[in-house]
């Protein structure tokens, strides 16, 4: 019986810190993703990006 419970210590061990590195892998993703929506959006140095000349473009002309 000891045994069975001296080898879950591990694995639930694993398991935390699998996912702890998995969540910070999301993290690091999700910001990744929402630098790249910005720079498309505002550009890369603050001037219009492509998005939002396009959005101005087709609100303008309505």
């Amino acid at each position: 019986m000891k045994q069975g419970v001296a080898r879950k210590a591990p694995v639930q061990s694993f398991e935390r810190e699998y996912n702890k590195a998995y969540i910070k892998l999301l993290t690091k993703a999700a910001a990744n993703a929402a630098k790249q929506i910005d720079a498309y959006f505002f550009g890369e140095e603050g001037e219009d990006g492509e998005l939002r000349v396009w959005y101005y473009g087709y609100m303008c002309n309505d």
